[in-house]
C-alpha cells in the first residue's frame, strides 16, 4: 500500500504522462526526435537493454497465466525487441525510463517500473513481431 505522499507522487507522474499526449507536446517531441543522431540512438538502445532487462525478466516471470516457454522466449528476445523498436517508440520509452529513475519513492518507482515493463511487453505484439518468432520457435520445439 502506498502512503499518501507516494500516492501523490504516483498521480503526479501519471498526470505528466497524460499531458505528454497533448498534440502540442507530441509535435514538439517529434521535432526534437528528428535531431537525435544514429550514434545517440544506439547508445540509448544499449543503455535501455542493460538497465531494464533484469526488471523485464522479473516482471514477465511473475505474470500469472504465461506458460514457461513463452516467458523464456520473451526474455530471450528482449534485446532483439529493443533493437527493432521504431525510433519514436524507443525514444518515448527511454524518456519514460529516465523520468522513472528520478522518482524519489522506491515503492512508486517499483510500481512505475511494472507499468514500464508492461509497455515493453505490449510492444511485442506490435505488427505481429513476437507472433512470428513464437510460431517459428514452436516449430523447432520437439
Amino acid at each position: 500500500m502506498l502512503s499518501r505522499e507516494e500516492q501523490q507522487e504516483y498521480a503526479g507522474f501519471i498526470e505528466a504522462q497524460v499531458r505528454d499526449l497533448s498534440l502540442v507536446r507530441k509535435i514538439g517531441r517529434k521535432v526534437r526526435n528528428l535531431f537525435v543522431s544514429r550514434a545517440r540512438l544506439d547508445d540509448l538502445r544499449g543503455r535501455l537493454i542493460r538497465e531494464t532487462e533484469p526488471f523485464f525478466a522479473d516482471y514477465v516471470r511473475k505474470l500469472s497465466g504465461n506458460d514457461d516457454f513463452k516467458t523464456e522466449l520473451q526474455i530471450r528476445y528482449f534485446e532483439k525487441r529493443i533493437r527493432t523498436l521504431p525510433r519514436d517508440t524507443l525514444l518515448r520509452l527511454y524518456d519514460e525510463y529516465e523520468r522513472i529513475a528520478r522518482v524519489r519513492s522506491e515503492k512508486v518507482r517499483e510500481k512505475l517500473l511494472d507499468n514500464f515493463c508492461n509497455s515493453i511487453s505490449l510492444s511485442y505484439s506490435l505488427n505481429g513481431w513476437f507472433l512470428h518468432i513464437y510460431a517459428d520457435e514452436l516449430k523447432k520445439r520437439p
